[in-house]
């Protein structure tokens, strides 16, 4: 038996739903517990959960892990491509790439606690581009 107390703190009700803001990852059905890159909206700040490693994807996940794509790294979705969302640029540190839909949809994320700033993101005297 549920009650009442356990429903409003497992699910938070929006007085208003259309004045509610929402973050890209909140988008999401939450259910699916598994969000991959590929699913974010431009803009979205989010944190490597993990990098699918199985047979079918794992020299392309090695890759991904060399370029700077590894757990725990904070990613943002910088721009999608205006056809099937492809390209997808993303910026991993002060470095941006542009990764193809089946390739993000390799890398687990988490939301962010806190978004991070892009001024705060770099080192002081270096310019993001």
């Amino acid at each position: 038996m549920t009650s009442d107390s356990a429903i409003s703190q497992t699910a938070p009700v929006c007085p208003q739903p259309l004045s509610c803001a929402r973050s890209p990852l909140e988008t999401l059905a939450p259910q699916s517990g598994n969000v991959t890159l590929d699913q974010l909206a431009k803009g979205a700040q989010v944190v490597i959960a993990r990098i699918d490693t199985s047979a079918q994807s794992g020299e392309i996940s090695l890759r991904l892990m060399e370029l700077g794509f590894v757990e725990g790294e904070i990613v943002r979705v910088v721009a999608k491509g205006y056809f099937a969302g492809t390209p997808i640029a993303v910026r991993v540190g002060g470095t941006t790439f542009a990764l193809r839909r089946f390739e993000a949809a390799l890398i687990s994320v988490l939301p962010l606690a806190q978004p991070v700033s892009a001024s705060s993101a770099h080192p002081v005297g270096l310019e993001s581009s």
